[in-house]
């Protein structure tokens, strides 16, 4: 009794489509922390800013004598109590 062997299979070689895996932990990981990462580089540049308005509001205040003060004080009063005068009363 001789046995037949089956030819080989002839079919083509299946091509799978690349696999969509869920989003894994560390994917989501690296976004949450790029994001922190930005926010606090924007908070760092919003202190510095707020340290450069700060230290440019202080220099003015030391620039003026305090006789110039008093007279920057007295023309705005000037100012105000003029622009109370021309507007209509209620």
């Amino acid at each position: 009794m001789s046995r037949r062997r089956s030819a080989p299979s002839r079919k083509a070689p299946s091509r799978k489509a690349p696999s969509r895996k869920a989003p894994s932990g560390t994917a989501s990981r690296r976004v949450l922390a790029r994001v922190a990462q930005l926010l606090g580089l924007a908070g760092l540049a919003g202190v510095a800013a707020t340290g450069v308005v700060v230290a440019r509001a202080e220099r003015r205040r030391r620039a003026c004598t305090p006789d110039e003060v008093r007279a920057q004080l007295r023309e705005r009063a000037a100012a105000a109590q003029a622009r109370a005068a021309e507007s209509p009363q209620r």
